[in-house]
């Protein structure tokens, strides 16, 4: 079996924030199938969430957007999900 991988990190669509702004900072990482291997891709970034939004929902919503950016995204596997208050 042969494999192969690709990464990256960027911004998740609908982020664009100045840096270290937003209320909470999530990471998201996903994994799909790509030929004979598959690509794995971090999106990262600060936002702040509508009022009154769960964190089922705002995951929902945020692969959303990131399937409308990046189709090869589309129905990818989640390898890692934080979402954190910004503030330290």
């Amino acid at each position: 079996m042969t494999t192969s991988q690709t990464t990256g990190t960027t911004e998740a669509p609908g982020t664009a924030q100045a840096a270290g702004s937003g209320t909470h900072h999530f990471v998201l990482t996903l994994q799909a199938p790509a030929g004979n291997g598959f690509l794995m891709h971090t999106f990262t970034g600060p936002i702040t969430p509508p009022a009154g939004w769960t964190r089922a929902e705002f995951l929902a919503e945020l692969r959303d957007q990131i399937a409308d950016s990046h189709p090869e995204c589309q129905g990818a596997h989640i390898v890692f999900w934080s979402l954190e208050p910004n503030a330290l």
